[in-house]
């Protein structure tokens, strides 16, 4: 016991030194874990950023497609000039590609695929009901393509959608909101972990240095 003692009293500092070394790194490899976890909370905040991103992009662009189609319809109906019919064609072919597009990104979110869905089929019944009448136009029988102008619907099914999109978009803006905040607070952490680390190692590399030099 004395022989301990002894021992313990002549290697009083370089013990320590040991003993701080090994919490030091102990201290490291749960701070390192913590990093690992946090980045992994980092990486999800970005996707699932990234996601309400396309969300709305999608959606923007989905509503955009369907002004540009039904300005092209009124334009190529009132004048009969297929110029007109440019922007309709264009929209025509992309409206239902960012559709599809919207459809996909929520897929799996329940409440999200029935406004979707009903976005959908309004989408498709105003298209119909706009290439109905560039139909008409063009094969002459532009009394009929008047006829479903004054009937209001495709007014009124424009206007759903506008709520319907406007509903979606300010759901997600509120997600957007939400889900910067939460990939600051993920970056801050990472950052303030990276400190702690190298703050880590500069003590076991003191310690080290430390114990080297005793010896």
């Amino acid at each position: 016991m004395a022989q301990l003692i002894t021992f313990y009293k002549k290697n009083q500092f370089q013990l320590k030194l040991i003993v701080g070394f090994f919490l030091a790194l102990f201290f490291l490899q749960i701070v390192f874990y913590l990093f690992i976890e946090n980045n992994k909370k980092y990486d999800n905040s970005s996707q699932m950023l990234d996601h309400t991103k396309k969300v709305l992009f999608e959606s923007e662009q989905v509503f955009s497609d369907l002004e540009d189609i039904e300005s092209g319809e009124r334009g190529y109906v009132l004048t009969n000039n297929t110029l007109f019919l440019k922007h309709y064609n264009r929209a025509s072919a992309t409206v239902f590609h960012h559709l599809d597009q919207l459809i996909k990104l929520t897929k799996g979110d329940s409440e999200h695929e029935v406004v979707v869905n009903t976005l959908s089929k309004l989408v498709k019944h105003r298209f119909d009901l706009c290439k109905e009448r560039v139909t008409l136009t063009t094969i002459g029988q532009l009394k009929f393509a008047n006829k479903l102008v004054d009937k209001g619907e495709g007014e009124n099914v424009m206007d759903s959608i506008r709520l319907v999109t406007q509903s979606l978009q300010n759901e997600e803006k509120e997600n957007l909101h939400h889900r910067e905040n939460e990939n600051s607070i993920a970056r801050q952490k990472s950052l303030s972990l990276i400190y702690t680390l190298e703050f880590s190692l500069v003590i076991i590399l003191i310690s080290l240095f430390a114990l080297v030099e005793y010896n």
